[in-house]
């Protein structure tokens, strides 16, 4: 049964009624349907990776850092249509003293020998310089594909803090990076890092750093550039990493640095290698001191014009609704070049007093050339799609609203005790984003996360670190939401390639114990065409092959067939095509 909803929704104080949801799930199994992934991860998660792929099996990846065991790090991998599992997880366990480590992830390949890394800002208290608690840690992927293995003995790659001492060679007072980007920001074929630390003045600036030599091996880092907030006249703490990105078009790229200060932020742009240049500043767009982030920001030429435009937001901590962003600032260039005169900022309004941005990100989910916003609130608990229809893009009467997958945040329980009922409540953590068509089904999804459970009663509600994730696919007539299956390595898993049959079909399949097990194939009808292996099997992983033909050796017609797993503890299916 398809379910839609229907809200009136109020953005810079205009009604609008959402229109059907395409995000609706066909169907559930109750609440705990919405928790799949609780036993995994929780506790804050905080940012998150989308559609990467990291050891290059073909499989889209969702890349999760949240703050448990000292800050954790985990993989999840498309593993069929509408299916994710998670493949890798970094366990912490570093006796990081604060409770906030793990708070920006990207990926990149810093070295650029082909091996792509995990990357992330760790951060800590006040005078810990221990770069077991802090600093950029990197874990490299081991290079075989498929293997889902990154770092050391379950440890990071490398761990560096060098590149933040000042001129007389003191480390920072306190690493605390809420944002890294990793991007080529000055065109030289290599990657740099764009961190960003809030410290005392003194180490309160944005340093830009690139990698030479071979992670894992001899290398330094390379500090291109620091931007020194006392220098520089930042009139705040440097929070936000942004970039790169090319807003005047003349192929040089830029960086946008957010600053703890009533929605400031300042542009820089490469000159040439290892060389930048602080463009533009600007504050006081808003009357509140906002926390800026990269998760409330996108970088989306939205005129096709050939110039990117800066989409930027910020949120007080802590969600205080009086201090949330009056809107999006969308910042556009009209030139050749970034001044005072070329920069022009537009504001998408939003009514805080409704809502409380708590993240947003720019995309097109629906492939039409119009672009989409999607949005995360905290006050009133929601994810929303906004799509633009033309016209100013500062009047919300040119957007139309749909909510995503609403139940999400709250659903009601019956107490058997007194029959009172009780709802529960998930706020939305910071990030969304777009995840384009992850399981090449042909329909695009939206990804995001859910942590903090609280009761409108007495009663034992689910403790504040419960963190989910949410993988919202778009359908015209509404679609279930994806599935979150267990572990690598806790259940039975089939794997086969290619899915285009032929002679040498390789079907792998892996078993957590010693148990009795089958491998058979069957046409679209479910009858059996042929058993490829049946008995009893070791734990770990075994190979089976499939030729195309049927139990009598004749080969089977052009088609869809099914090869499945069948296990005491379960099964799993792949679907495979027959081409002759």
């Amino acid at each position: 049964m398809k379910r839609f909803v229907a809200v009136f929704l109020v953005i810079g104080g205009l009604s609008l009624m959402a229109q059907q949801s395409h995000f609706s799930p066909a169907g559930t199994d109750g609440p705990d349907d919405y928790l799949a992934a609780d036993s995994s991860f929780n506790q804050f998660v905080r940012d998150m990776v989308v559609g990467s792929d990291l050891d290059m099996d073909g499989y889209p990846e969702i890349i999760i850092a949240d703050y448990k065991d000292g800050g954790r790090i985990h993989v999840f991998e498309v593993t069929g249509n509408n299916t994710l599992q998670e493949v890798w997880t970094f366990n912490g366990g570093t006796g990081n003293p604060t409770s906030q480590p793990a708070r920006s992830v990207t990926v990149g390949d810093l070295d650029g020998d082909g091996r792509g890394e995990i990357i992330v800002a760790m951060t800590g208290n006040s005078g810990d310089t221990l770069p077991d608690h802090v600093g950029l840690w990197v874990f490299e992927w081991d290079g075989v594909i498929g293997s889902d293995n990154y770092g050391i003995n379950g440890q990071p790659t490398e761990r560096y803090i060098e590149f933040a001492r000042d001129e007389n060679g003191n480390l920072p007072d306190r690493y605390r990076a809420e944002d890294i980007v990793v991007g080529d920001f000055d065109g030289d074929s290599t990657q740099e890092v764009l961190w960003v630390n809030n410290a005392s003045t003194a180490f309160d600036n944005a340093y830009i750093f690139s990698i030479m030599g071979d992670i894992g091996g001899v290398n330094f880092v390379n500090v291109e550039k620091v931007f020194k907030r006392a220098d520089y006249g930042f009139g705040g703490s440097t929070n936000g990493a942004y970039g790169p990105m090319d807003l005047d078009g003349d192929g040089h790229p830029e960086g946008a640095i957010g600053v703890w200060n009533r929605g400031a932020f300042a542009i820089f742009e490469s000159v040439q290698p290892d060389s930048y240049l602080l463009k533009y500043y600007v504050e006081d767009l808003d009357s509140s001191d906002l926390f800026p982030c990269n998760k409330l920001s996108a970088i989306y030429d939205y005129d096709n014009d050939g110039r990117d435009e800066f989409f930027y937001s910020g949120e007080f901590p802590g969600n205080y609704s009086p201090y949330f962003a009056s809107g999006i600032y969308v910042v556009n260039v009209d030139g050749n070049d970034i001044d005072s005169n070329t920069v022009d900022i537009d504001t998408i309004p939003i009514d805080n007093s409704q809502y409380g941005l708590d993240g947003f990100s720019i995309g097109d989910i629906d492939g039409n050339g119009m672009f989409d916003v999607y949005l995360l609130f905290s006050i009133n608990r929601t994810a929303l799609f906004a799509e633009y229809q033309g016209g100013d893009i500062t009047d919300t009467s040119n957007y139309e609203v749909e909510p995503i997958l609403p139940e999400v945040f709250e659903y009601a329980e019956t107490v058997v005790v007194d029959t009172d009922t009780v709802y529960y409540y998930f706020n939305p953590t910071l990030s969304i984003k777009p995840g384009y068509d992850l399981d090449g089904d042909g329909f695009n999804e939206v990804v995001y996360m859910v942590y903090e459970g609280r009761s409108n009663s007495d009663y034992p509600y689910r403790p504040w670190d419960t963190g989910f994730l949410r993988v919202a696919e778009y359908h015209p007539e509404g679609i279930e939401e994806w599935t979150v299956l267990p572990p690598k390595g806790s259940v039975p898993e089939l794997n086969v390639t290619p899915t285009l049959v032929s002679e040498n079909t390789t079907i792998k399949f892996y078993l957590p114990s010693r148990m009795n097990a089958s491998v058979n194939v069957y046409d679209v009808s479910g009858r059996m065409i042929k058993s490829l292996a049946n008995g009893q099997f070791s734990a770990g992983q075994h190979v089976v092959r499939w030729d195309g033909t049927d139990a009598n050796g004749n080969h089977v017609r052009s088609g869809v067939y099914v090869l499945r797993l069948q296990t005491p503890d379960g099964s799993a299916s792949r679907r495979v095509v027959v081409a002759r």
